[in-house]
């Protein structure tokens, strides 16, 4: 679930984790089952020397997500414009 790329951190120059894939099926969602897989988590990367965390939402999710990032202190850093393109065949 944690991930760290040191190439990023040698270009950014600081320590930071990246935090990936985390999901919780419907029928546990709102137990806390959420908020403790990702503070659980974030614990080894913090042993490693992790001293920023970073991860991926999509705002418009409904789900949820964004308040259960936020809760724990993740903050909004930038803002990312994805772009699609249908091939033709």
């Amino acid at each position: 679930m944690g991930v760290i790329y040191p190439e990023r951190n040698a270009r950014l120059g600081r320590g930071q984790g990246v935090m990936e894939d985390l999901g919780v099926l419907l029928e546990h969602r709102q137990t806390g089952l959420g908020r403790g897989l990702l503070l659980e988590g974030m614990r080894p990367l913090r042993r490693r020397g992790r001293t920023h965390l970073t991860l991926g939402v999509d705002r418009q999710n409904p789900t949820g997500e964004l308040r259960l990032y936020e809760s724990v202190g993740f903050r909004e850093w930038r803002t990312v414009v994805p772009y699609s393109r249908q091939l033709r065949e």
